[in-house]
């Protein structure tokens, strides 16, 4: 026992003694880190991200944090740029001071479209995915008063396409204008175009090939299409799924 003595503790076992020395116990631990040794304390026992090479030499003026392999990191630098990076694909993200988003997906933000996706941001502004539009122009050569004329659809005999034909009469007006249709008991007037299951079908009328004033874009109109016999003719095909 420890004496009482003057000068001493005044402490009858070893715990008082190291009591009144402000001591603590040789059995005493610090996250199960013995006293009686120098303490080797990790990231894990006070939960702190790893300094080491995940950081990838940070560079001076960004904040990083790092994933656990070092492939992906996030960064904010002092110029308020944020952003998402993959060293082995580049930057997934980014931001700029302003907050526009300069690559990347579209983002999820305040007064966004809140897609994920380029397709999600389209359907949310109300638009289509470019390989659900598209646009053609048929070239149908000469065709003849009374005429049929089909050709294969630029997207494929069967998909919706929104379709105009054009006649151009050439020589000294050598413009191309929509005839419209119109059917009379002496017979049809115009061109006209249809998208059907065989392909973009293009028929002529059996009296003219335009009605007299027929002239498109033009308040002066075109001499009545009885003149003539053949005439250039094109059809503009809009792919629309």
């Amino acid at each position: 026992m420890i004496p009482i003595q003057c000068g001493g503790t005044g402490a009858r076992t070893a715990n008082e003694a190291l009591a009144t020395l402000g001591a603590v116990p040789g059995n005493r631990t610090i996250n199960g880190q013995s006293l009686t040794a120098d303490i080797q304390l990790t990231a894990a026992d006070v939960r702190a991200y790893p300094a080491d090479g995940r950081l990838m030499n940070l560079p001076s003026g960004e904040t990083r944090l790092a994933s656990g392999n070092g492939s992906t990191y996030l960064y904010v630098t002092d110029d308020h740029h944020a952003g998402s990076y993959n060293t082995r694909g580049g930057h997934v993200w980014a931001f700029d001071g302003a907050g526009k988003m300069t690559t990347g997906l579209i983002p999820v933000q305040c007064g966004g479209t809140g897609a994920r996706t380029a397709e999600e941001g389209l359907a949310a502004l109300g638009g289509l995915p470019r390989n659900q539009v598209g646009y053609a122009l048929l070239d149908f050569g000469r065709i003849q008063r009374s005429q049929r004329i089909v050709k294969s659809n630029p997207f494929g005999n069967g998909t919706p396409c929104i379709v105009l034909a054009e006649v151009n009469r050439g020589y000294e007006r050598n413009e191309w204008f929509d005839t419209k249709w119109i059917f009379q008991q002496n017979g049809s007037h115009g061109v006209a175009a249809s998208c059907v299951a065989e392909g973009i079908v293009v028929q002529a009328g059996t009296a003219s090939f335009w009605a007299r004033g027929m002239d498109t874009g033009s308040a002066a109109g075109h001499a009545d299409g009885t003149d003539w016999t053949n005439v250039a003719c094109r059809v503009h095909v809009w792919k629309v799924m």
